[in-house]
């Protein structure tokens, strides 16, 4: 296990050493650790967001489920059924998705 004041060393391929060296020559960053920190930084806001999104998912699933255990679902009994139903859904989407573009 390592302690948290231990040195750590690591191995990058030839292409990702190219990478730091190119941002630290161009000053964006004072030494190879800052680039490798800002990496690792960005790694745990990207999971952050994915976690989030991945929750508001299942909450939305689990909205959907207690819906349809309650008989608020749709009954789709044929493919032409199913494809009227996913072309309305999606051009509601659309359109909440435009009208919050003009919002914002």
């Amino acid at each position: 296990m390592l302690r948290e004041d231990t040195p750590m060393n690591v191995s990058l391929t030839p292409q990702l050493e190219e990478l730091v060296r190119r941002k630290v020559e161009s000053g964006q960053y004072n030494s190879a650790s800052e680039v490798v920190r800002e990496g690792l930084r960005l790694i745990e806001e990207r999971d952050r967001v994915l976690t989030a999104k991945l929750d508001a998912l299942r909450s939305d699933i689990q909205v959907a489920v207690d819906q349809v255990k309650r008989g608020e679902g749709y009954r789709l009994n044929t493919d032409d059924e199913l494809d009227a139903f996913s072309e309305q859904t999606w051009n509601e989407f659309l359109s909440q998705r435009k009208a919050q573009k003009k919002a914002s």
